[in-house]
């Protein structure tokens, strides 16, 4: 379960840590990293919120009676369509009648599943995507993260504050090995539905989870959720995934922690987050 993440820091960089230039950018970098840890939390809570909803509508769909409900809905379907034909004039025996007669049906469809979208809140094709969306939105996140840290390692910080840096960006790219080909995947979509990376075919590398059993490679996963855990088959060839869960937001906050605690504050008044 999504859980808040806390975090403390000074408010300004101590004058002699860097020159102003790169003070100032130190400073909007750290205050970025707090708002990639609240993203998380807001995004893994709503990826959270999301499966419970697929849950229970799972859970809630009548599995008596559906053969019933079936046939009503049939006779429904065939009442619609003759009222249709009639209006329109549509008769069997005219040269034309099959034609005409199947595009009434297809508009009979779509009015029954317009019924049913107002129903019951929408396509189940859109509410499927709303994990994907918040599982990618975790996944794009923690890849911003990544990238802040990695750019906080350039400044010409003091050898030991360096080092410490360098530990928090170096310890939260161990604990997501996966992070970076994942991200890479759904940044560049286009190229992985055709089985490419960087303009070359890639070559599918056997992949073996609960969700899919490939000993022999050949298969391509552009976009995969696994409960909590989302991957895809990334440019080497290989499966790769990340959890989206509240394990992961607690290496993207210690990551953070680290670099806050590591830079020299103005002494003084310490910011605590979130704030309010």
């Amino acid at each position: 379960m999504a859980t808040i993440r806390e975090l403390e820091r000074g408010v300004w960089l101590d004058e002699s840590a860097l020159v102003d230039d790169d003070r100032r950018d130190v400073e909007m970098l750290c205050h970025g990293l707090s708002n990639c840890v609240a993203d998380l939390v807001v995004s893994l809570s709503m990826f959270e919120q999301a499966q419970v909803e697929s849950h229970v509508r799972m859970q809630s769909r009548p599995r008596a009676g559906c053969m019933e409900e079936w046939e009503r809905e049939g006779q429904r379907q065939r009442a619609r369509k003759a009222e249709l034909e009639a209006k329109a004039g549509v008769a069997w025996g005219q040269l034309d009648y099959f034609e005409k007669s199947e595009a009434i049906r297809e508009q009979v469809r779509r009015e029954m599943l317009r019924e049913k979208w107002a129903r019951e809140g929408g396509p189940d094709a859109y509410r499927h995507r709303v994990e994907f969306i918040h599982a990618q939105s975790f996944i794009s996140t923690l890849a911003v993260l990544q990238r802040s840290l990695l750019a906080l390692t350039k400044y010409p910080f003091e050898p030991a504050v360096a080092l410490k840096i360098k530990k928090a960006a170096d310890d939260f790219a161990d604990a997501l090995p996966g992070l970076k080909g994942v991200r890479d995947s759904v940044a560049h979509v286009e190229e992985r539905v055709r089985a490419e990376a960087h303009g070359k075919k890639i070559k599918k590398q056997p992949v073996s989870n609960s969700m899919i059993h490939a000993p022999g490679g050949g298969t391509m996963v552009v976009s995969a959720l696994n409960n909590r855990h989302y991957g895809g088959t990334i440019a080497d060839g290989t499966y790769a995934e990340v959890e989206v869960a509240d394990p992961t937001t607690e290496v993207a906050r210690a990551a953070v922690q680290a670099v806050y605690s590591a830079v020299p504050w103005r002494p003084g008044h310490r910011h605590f987050e979130p704030s309010s």
